[in-house]
C-alpha cells in the first residue's frame, strides 16, 4: 500500500469520527520508520528539494544548507529524519499550531487544513504575510505577539517578557490541534501550553533544538511519560565531517517529537 493510499484510508476513517486515534498515528509512524530504514539501507537520499524557488524563505546562509541533514528553505529547519517522519504523519485535515514563523509555516500550510502561527517579530510577520498572500496560502492565521515590557515569562535569549507570546493561542480550547510545533521564543514556557493544546490521543508535539539544557526540566516535568518519543540525532544517525559536527553542535540541530496517547 502506498503512503497516499494509507493516508486516504486514514482520512476517511477520521472524517467519520472527527477524532484522530493514537493507533492511527502510531501505525503511520511505524510505517514511516520502516520506509526510512529501507532508504538508509539502500543509501538512497530522501531529500525533498524546493520545486518553487519563490518559496525559498528564511535567513539561512548557503554554508548552512546541507539538505541531507536538515530541511531546506522550503521546509522546516528540522533534522531531515524528523521532516520525513512528520511528512508521513500529518494528514490534510489536520489543524496545526506553531510558535516561530518561517519556512515551516509555508511547508505546514501546504500539508494541513489550517495553521496558526505565533511570531514575535513584527517585520517578519509583515514579510511572511506578504509571501503567504502572494502564493494564496490563505489557511494561515499569523499572530503577532511582540515582547512586552512587563510580565513573568522570560526568553533565555531575549529576556523579558513573553507572556502574550506564550499565551498566543489561549483562546483555543484543550486539544484543539493535531500537531503543535515549539520552535520559537521561550520554548520551556510554550511547551506547557503545547501539551494543553495538542490532541490527547494521536496528536504530535514537536520541539526543535531539544538538547538545550534549559529545556530539560520542562520536558521532564511537562511531557506525559506514556507518550511515544522520537528524537532525531544527526550525530548518531549519520556520518558527518568535523566541520559539520561543529556546526550541528553550534546551532543545536536536534529535533524531537512525541505522539500523544
Amino acid at each position: 500500500m502506498s503512503r497516499d493510499d494509507a493516508n486516504a484510508m486514514t482520512s476517511k476513517a477520521i472524517s467519520k469520527s472527527s477524532v484522530t486515534s493514537a493507533s492511527d498515528t502510531i501505525w503511520r509512524y511505524k510505517d514511516a520508520l520502516s520506509r526510512l530504514a529501507k532508504l538508509k539501507a539502500a543509501s538512497v537520499s530522501h531529500v525533498s528539494m524546493c520545486r518553487n524557488t519563490s518559496l525559498e524563505i528564511g535567513w539561512r546562509q548557503p554554508e548552512d544548507l546541507v539538505p541531507h541533514l536538515i530541511g531546506n528553505q522550503c521546509e522546516p529547519w528540522w533534522v531531515r529524519d524528523a521532516i520525513f517522519l512528520i511528512d508521513h504523519l500529518i494528514l490534510p485535515n489536520w489543524k496545526v499550531l506553531e510558535w516561530g514563523a518561517g519556512s515551516s509555516t509555508v511547508w505546514l500550510a501546504n500539508h494541513a487544513d489550517s495553521v496558526t502561527t505565533i511570531e514575535d517579530s513584527g517585520d517578519w510577520v509583515r514579510d511572511l504575510g506578504a509571501i503567504l498572500r502572494q502564493h494564496k496560502l490563505l489557511n494561515v492565521d499569523l499572530r503577532h505577539r511582540d515582547r512586552q515590557t512587563s510580565g513573568s515569562l522570560l526568553s533565555a535569549s531575549q529576556g523579558c517578557c513573553y507572556d502574550e507570546y506564550v499565551m498566543g493561542a489561549s483562546d483555543m480550547g484543550n486539544g484543539t490541534f493535531d500537531l503543535v510545533s515549539v520552535d520559537g521564543r521561550a520554548r520551556e514556557h510554550c511547551l506547557k501550553e503545547a501539551v494543553r493544546l495538542v490532541k490527547s490521543s494521536g496528536g504530535v508535539l514537536v520541539l526543535d533544538n531539544y538538547n538545550r539544557k534549559r529545556y530539560q526540566a520542562a520536558i521532564n516535568g511537562t511531557i506525559p511519560h506514556n507518550w511515544i518519543r522520537h528524537s532525531a540525532d544527526l550525530l548518531k544517525e549519520y556520518t558527518v565531517t568535523e566541520a559539520q559536527r561543529h556546526w550541528i553542535l553550534r546551532d543545536d540541530l536536534f529535533t524531537t517529537f512525541w505522539i500523544t496517547r
